[in-house]
């Protein structure tokens, strides 16, 4: 049996995401900055500590907090570690939300983007590598009167014989998700 190419989740929780979150300290020394809306601050990318010497991630990013994108970042998590044999994986989180409150309150336009993340992982199986996941959960917009909608959380993995081919990897993976360009 081969294994899925793709994986869905759906995650519901009794406390959904809040919407600023604060900066957490997640390992020692590593401290997470918390929220920051990349499309009232657009350089406040630049305090990001995880995409410090990542130009190529940090462009995509920019990008998909431009005017006029239909979404938004609301969380990253970006990770290198070495595996057995030497090789290497460069591992992304991206969480996202749509930017229109009707869209971001209901679930059927997470589906729809599932829907063409799923058909482009089977119609293009070189695409995605390690299995990518498509996490939807709930989430509030504290700020927004509590607004109650969904957040999706993009989980990528590169591999290569070296960190670099690793990155190139997950650069070429994330150019090609749809929806977020």
């Amino acid at each position: 049996m081969k294994p899925p190419r793709a994986n869905l989740k759906i995650t519901l929780r009794d406390l959904p995401l809040l919407i600023p979150y604060p900066a957490i300290e997640y390992s020692v020394g590593r401290v997470a900055i918390g929220y920051r809306s990349l499309i009232d601050e657009p350089d406040a990318i630049q305090e990001f500590p995880e995409l410090v010497g990542e130009a190529d991630i940090k462009a995509f990013i920019a990008n998909v907090n431009a005017p006029r994108k239909p979404c938004e970042t609301v969380r990253l998590i970006l990770g290198h570690e070495v595996l057995h044999a030497g090789l290497h994986c460069r591992r992304l989180m991206l969480g996202f939300m749509f930017r229109d409150r009707y869209a971001f309150r209901n679930l059927v336009g997470c589906y729809i983007f599932a829907m063409d993340f799923m058909r482009q992982a089977l119609q293009e199986p070189d695409v995605f590598h390690g299995e990518p996941l498509l996490e939807i959960q709930p989430a509030v917009l504290v700020r927004e009167n509590d607004l109650r909608g969904w957040v999706m959380d993009l989980h990528l993995m590169g591999t290569g014989p070296t960190e670099d081919e690793a990155r190139r990897d997950l650069v070429r993976q994330y150019r090609s998700v749809p929806g977020l360009l």
